[in-house]
């Protein structure tokens, strides 16, 4: 028994460990029978992955792939030993890689769902849009051990997507979506440019409020807010789109929950600036129109087919002895006696048929009862239905003959202007003539009596110098000299003065007459009062030089014919804006109606004339003179009171 008892701890040791050796046999069997379960679902997982319409992938915690699926590695025709770690960027498109690489890993560092889409090369060389979903991988103690992703061929949606865009941009037609449950607003591209928002700009209700025109925010908010379902709103606004207004107009659904709460809605955005400008257009171009129409002399119609009235112009009711006050909707049959009815219709199927506009001269009865003579133009159009519409115009042969004799008559009177212009511009050239020889016949009067003497006693006084010539004489002989010169530079400076006063240029016409009389004064003695307007300027230079040749030579015939010691020059603005010049005397006065010679007051009023001016003269025998010199300011002026003398004189 003693030995039995020491015998029984190995025992009870040997069973146990064989206990421990069959619970670890045992938990060996499950192990393996899980690794094969495990080994079989991976295989699984493998096979439906390698069969599944889609590309898929997966990494692990560095972000390197660890692992791709047949149909990956058949689109891209890359091994997968070339596709694992980054080798699979080497198929994105150089333009879309950063971008993507860029949204993966902000998507792994944040442990967050992707979606990102790009252009990834085919095994034939061509490249493809992905659109590529990933999402984290967790264990069952939501350990993360990476990432697992799927990729499918949106190259067709992006190209049908690519032609509603397009479509939508010929169309001005955008569409738009929100998603009241996750505040998700998607547009399309063309309701971004409607709206003026940027590609990559959010879309939110504030960014939406801030392009719609002030005076249209409250009225899209009472619609928006009375949103019911079942019931679409179509409704029109306006926008802020930079500094432009643009209409638009807006069509669209809101869908609800069971318990009416709203969850989004869809709808388009269609720009209809171009359709409101082109309404506004057409009601100003009827406007236009009937305003034309309304006060054209022309009669004007339009009938359909079977000869039924469809416009007819107010001239129309006064041109003809039209039996009723509105034509429209009544055929030509209804209006006129069966034959000149039949006679219309027949001129307006001719038109039609020919295609062409069709004119005649077709005789007829004026308002008054007179006869008269249209001339009538028919011309086939269509209406926008397509329908054939025949326009007739219609216009007073009568007046036109009244017009051309009126013409004909016109261009005689032209004609006897243009002889009497011939012969006013040959009496010109002869006056011309006359007074350039006058001038020359001055100037030799000036060389020949004033400064050849003072010249030659110059070198008279001169000669008689020598070397033995006393010291005294030769300071007398010389002031002598200095006081001929000096008289001859006062003669010359006179006569430059004369020819072209500068005053006329640097100050004007006034100062220049100032000037005028104090030579006057000391030249001939004779007393010149100056009375004149500063606004009394003409504003060209020609006309000046006229006014101030004109004066003078006034003032001449005073000092040679008058025999006055004083004279009133007047200088003044009328109010049709010409410039009146009064050269007043009160000596010996003569009788306008007997022509004298050397007065030069025929000559001073052709000069004028030209010009549009003219000269009166009042006067009578030992009563004095009154000269009245008109003048326009400017060339315009002229030319316009010129034109008036003319017809006046024709």
């Amino acid at each position: 028994m003693a030995k039995a008892a020491r015998r029984s701890p190995p025992s009870r040791l040997l069973r146990s460990a064989a206990a421990l050796l069959r619970e670890l046999r045992a938990q060996q069997r499950q192990l393996e029978m899980q690794n094969q379960a495990l080994h079989e679902s991976e295989a699984r997982f493998r096979a439906m992955a390698d069969a599944a319409p889609v590309l898929i992938w997966m990494s692990g915690g560095d972000k390197g792939c660890n692992w791709f699926n047949q149909q990956w590695l058949e689109f891209t025709g890359r091994t997968m030993a070339q596709e694992l770690g980054n080798g699979w960027a080497q198929s994105v498109h150089g333009d879309d890689i950063d971008r993507c690489l860029s949204i993966y890993h902000s998507a792994f560092d944040q442990r967050q769902r992707f979606e990102m889409e790009y252009r990834l090369r085919r095994a034939d060389g061509k490249y493809r849009w992905i659109l590529d979903r990933g999402v984290p991988c967790l264990d069952a103690n939501q350990e993360f051990l990476g990432y697992i992703g799927s990729c499918i061929d949106v190259t067709r949606l992006k190209h049908a997507e690519d032609d509603l865009n397009r479509a939508q941009s010929v169309g001005h037609i955008g569409s738009w979506r929100f998603d009241a449950v996750n505040k998700r607003i998607t547009w399309s591209r063309e309701n971004r440019r409607i709206f003026g928002i940027g590609e990559g700009v959010p879309i939110s209700y504030q960014a939406i409020c801030a392009q719609i025109h002030p005076a249209d925010v409250e009225q899209l908010e009472r619609i928006w807010n009375g949103a019911i379902p079942d019931q679409a709103v179509d409704f029109e606004h306006r926008l802020l789109v930079g500094d432009q207004v643009r209409w638009v107009r807006e069509r669209g659904e809101f869908e609800f929950d069971a318990q009416g709460r709203l969850r989004g809605g869809f709808g388009i955005t269609q720009d209809i600036t171009e359709i409101k400008q082109a309404r506004q257009d057409l009601v100003e171009s009827e406007e236009r129109f009937r305003a034309f129409m309304t006060h054209s002399p022309v009669a004007s119609w339009i009938v359909d087919s079977e000869g039924r009235y469809r416009y007819v112009s107010p001239m129309y009711y006064n041109m003809f002895k039209v039996p009723t006050q509105e034509l429209v909707g009544k055929r030509i049959s209804e209006i006129y006696p069966p034959e000149l009815a039949e006679k219309y219709l027949f001129g307006n199927r001719a038109a039609i048929d020919a295609g062409r506009p069709i004119e005649s001269i077709q005789p007829g009865v004026l308002p008054d009862g007179s006869p008269g003579e249209f001339l009538v133009v028919k011309f086939p159009i269509r209406d926008a239905q397509g329908s054939s519409l025949l326009c007739g115009m219609a216009l007073n042969n009568t007046e036109h003959r009244q017009i051309v004799t009126q013409l004909r008559e016109a261009n005689e009177r032209l004609g006897k202007l243009a002889t009497e212009q011939a012969r006013h511009l040959r009496e010109l050239a002869g006056e011309l003539t006359r007074a350039e020889q006058r001038e020359r016949d001055r100037l030799y009067e000036l060389l020949h009596d004033h400064m050849q003497p003072l010249l030659v006693a110059v070198r008279l006084s001169l000669s008689s110098l020598s070397t033995r010539t006393p010291q005294a004489d030769c300071r007398r002989i010389a002031a002598d000299a200095n006081a001929y010169i000096s008289q001859v530079i006062q003669v010359a400076r006179n006569l430059s003065l004369q020819l072209s006063p500068p005053l006329i240029r640097e100050r004007g016409l006034v100062p220049a007459l100032e000037s005028l009389c104090r030579w006057v004064k000391d030249n001939h003695g004779l007393e010149v009062e100056l009375n004149g307007d500063p606004d009394a300027e003409p504003e060209e230079i020609a006309l000046r030089l006229l006014c101030f040749n004109a004066v003078r030579e006034l003032l001449m015939n005073v000092v040679k014919h008058a025999g006055a010691s004083r004279v009133s020059l007047r200088l003044r603005l009328v109010e049709d804006g010409s410039l009146h010049i009064g050269v007043i005397d009160h000596g010996c006065g003569f009788d306008p109606a007997v022509v004298t010679g050397g007065s030069g007051l025929a000559g001073i009023e052709r000069r004028l004339g030209m010009f549009g001016g003219s000269l009166e003269i009042a006067s009578r025998p030992g009563r004095g003179t009154i000269a009245t010199l008109s003048v326009p300011r400017n060339s315009e002026a002229a030319a316009g009171q010129a034109r008036k003398r003319d017809a006046a004189s024709g």
